[in-house]
């Protein structure tokens, strides 16, 4: 992954929003560097994209859409530019998250 553009609100750009963690282009770059760390190890590696969720309240549904797109491209295109096999996970998961997490 050469280069990641984030175009958009202080919702990509958030750094000043959380609480001392990382902000969104922190995160793009450490997902890149375990990639690399991990294939150092020359065994082998499938990486996979993240589940969606289904959640009761529509506006975080929509924020969580937003970030999972963001993160399943760099996924698919990091596994792309390295010739590695990926899974896309989702497919037949739109069940409430209360479901899936046991909460």
């Amino acid at each position: 992954m050469p280069h990641v553009v984030l175009l958009g609100d202080s919702i990509l750009d958030n750094g000043a929003y959380t609480s001392g963690g990382p902000d969104v282009v922190t995160q793009l770059r450490q997902y890149a560097a375990a990639v690399e760390a991990c294939l150092r190890h020359g065994r082998p590696l499938v990486l996979c994209t993240i589940y969606n969720g289904h959640f009761a309240d529509v506006a975080f549904q929509r924020v969580a859409t937003t970030f999972v797109a963001l993160f399943d491209d760099v996924i698919l295109r990091t596994a792309a530019s390295r010739a590695l096999p990926a899974v896309v996970t989702g497919a037949g998961l739109d069940v409430p998250a209360t479901r899936v997490t046991g909460a």
